[in-house]
């Protein structure tokens, strides 16, 4: 099962696939849930960033002609992307995405995809500079999403709505 993180910039979609995580340890769930990291072609924001796998234009030809990117945008002029590779059929694949990378699951072969939608209102996005008018190079898709998260800062509030959501998706991922 994949389930896509979606949302627009600095709205804690991450943080959502984090706690996800962090539940599924919590209780020792024998349906492990694990968060995907894209690559992508752009430098690292700081030493050490450890927030996607960073590679070159050059390795992304290479996945590409290869037939094995799953999902891509491009942002800024660099690509975001992840391969067939990265997901386990048996566990829960947890993958922050675009909603043009939503397209591309939603178009390929693969089954059972839950989407979330993480949002958060603008006046409350604690967001670098430039982050928030980022170029997308691409068309918005239009998707329905399967569970929706509010953000309003309060994270006791955030917990429940997660908790709720990781409810939802081990009924789901027990009735497939």
């Amino acid at each position: 099962m994949i389930v896509l993180i979606t949302g627009d910039f600095c709205t804690g979609k991450d943080l959502t696939a984090d706690m996800l995580v962090q539940q599924s340890r919590l209780i020792h769930d024998c349906e492990k849930f694990e968060k995907i990291q894209s690559y992508t072609t752009r430098k690292p924001r700081y030493e050490g960033e450890r927030t996607h796998t960073f590679c070159t234009v050059e390795q992304y030809k290479d996945f590409l002609e290869k037939g094995q990117i799953i999902a891509e945008t491009k942002i800024n002029d660099n690509y975001y992307f992840t391969t067939k590779s990265q997901f386990d059929d048996k566990k829960i694949n947890l993958y922050v995405i675009d909603d043009k990378g939503i397209k591309d699951v939603v178009e390929s072969d693969i089954d059972d995809v839950y989407i979330i939608e993480v949002i958060r209102p603008v006046w409350l996005r604690d967001c670098p500079e430039g982050r928030l008018n980022r170029d997308r190079q691409s068309e918005p898709y239009k998707f329905t999403s399967d569970y929706r998260i509010i953000n309003d800062g309060d994270i006791e509030k955030l917990k429940a709505s997660v908790l709720a959501c990781y409810d939802d998706i081990i009924k789901v991922k027990k009735s497939l």
